[in-house]
């Protein structure tokens, strides 16, 4: 689940934002609701690098034309309504969060290029924060120990952090101390940095920190719940491959358990960065691959002749209300599984 703490009070609220069609004139200008809404607003009042319980986390708010205030987190791209607003003549706008609690920002300035307020201290919003698709997320990663004899899993808490390459210095905070910084290691993607801790499976928060190439540092928070796979033995998926006329089919049982997915992936043996195949979710077992298997991936046409591969089965468990059809689903895992199929086979593609 995403962090949803609510915006602005009790804070110093922090992000940095769009805004566009303001005057630029020496006149007074006077804000417009066609100016405030259709645009995300982003604010970045990050102090430093570190800071686990610090305020200072990235805001991206949303004002709705229907006067909803929907919040943007980029622990997963979701969007949630957080309150409304209105706009009078004087360029104050009120925004009401939750039912009741209400607050008043005064529109100092604006230019085609940033937006100041007053309220809870002066921001000063900008239209062009370098994100990208940058997105966060962190869940339980379970791996069969491969022990002979033992079909249980190994359990540790994963992190991900991806959709920018100009991503530096990318830290996740577990705690306000030295000991409770991670820092995220480059994947096989130039757009992505992932890490693993072991940590007890309870709920907890973890906060993202990096900087955008050379600008400022950011940070954004993502908590995971305790939500986890239970009782799941290897022999329970049971995944295997079979050859087939073009390709190879992956085969496993299905796992008992509610809101869960599959994805099957195509790797080089002993090279498991070298991904040839990623399926997309899947919500039943089974799936032929061949050079023509629409996914997320596939280059299965670019493996030389004596390449050795695996196939590996994810069973995926996402957070609550999660669509798996979002293009964002992936970017909000509760909890893996992976369930490696025995033994290899040669390029059949």
């Amino acid at each position: 689940m995403k962090a949803g703490c609510k915006l602005g009070i009790g804070a110093f609220l922090l992000g940095i934002g769009l805004m566009t069609g303001c005057n630029d004139d020496d006149d007074e200008f006077r804000l417009s609701e066609e100016q405030l809404t259709r645009k995300d607003w982003y604010y970045n009042g990050s102090r430093d690098q570190w800071g686990y319980s610090s305020d200072d986390v990235m805001e991206v708010l949303n004002f709705a034309s229907n006067h909803d205030v929907v919040e943007k987190e980029f622990a997963g791209r979701q969007e949630t309504r957080r309150g409304t607003w209105s706009l009078d003549d004087a360029n104050n706008l009120a925004i009401t969060w939750g039912e009741s609690d209400r607050e008043n920002w005064i529109v100092l300035d604006c230019n085609d290029s940033r937006l100041q307020v007053l309220g809870w201290g002066e921001r000063e919003y900008v239209t062009d924060a370098g994100l990208q698709d940058l997105t966060g997320d962190a869940y339980w990663v379970n791996e069969f120990d491969g022990t002979a004899g033992s079909e249980g899993f190994i359990t540790r808490l994963g992190f991900v952090l991806s959709g920018n390459s100009n991503v530096r210095d990318p830290y996740v905070l577990l705690s306000d101390s030295e000991d409770g910084r991670v820092k995220l290691e480059r994947s096989g993607s130039a757009s992505e940095w992932t890490g693993r801790v072991e940590r007890p499976n309870e709920s907890t928060k973890v906060r993202f920190s990096c900087r955008i190439g050379s600008g400022g540092y950011m940070k954004f928070d993502d908590e995971v719940s305790a939500n986890n796979f239970e009782n799941v033995r290897w022999s329970d998926i049971n995944p295997e491959t079979v050859l087939s006329s073009n390709g190879v089919n992956v085969k496993w049982n299905a796992v008992r358990e509610d809101g869960v997915y599959y994805q099957v992936v195509i790797y080089e043996d002993g090279n498991e960065e070298n991904t040839y195949f990623v399926s997309s979710l899947l919500g039943t077992p089974g799936l032929n691959v061949t050079v023509n298997t629409m996914g997320v991936l596939n280059r299965l046409s670019e493996m030389g002749t004596n390449v050795s591969c695996r196939a590996r089965v994810s069973v995926i468990l996402l957070e609550s209300g999660v669509d798996p059809n979002d293009i964002y689903a992936s970017c909000n895992l509760q909890a893996i599984l992976y369930a490696v199929a025995n033994g290899n086979f040669s390029n059949v593609f």
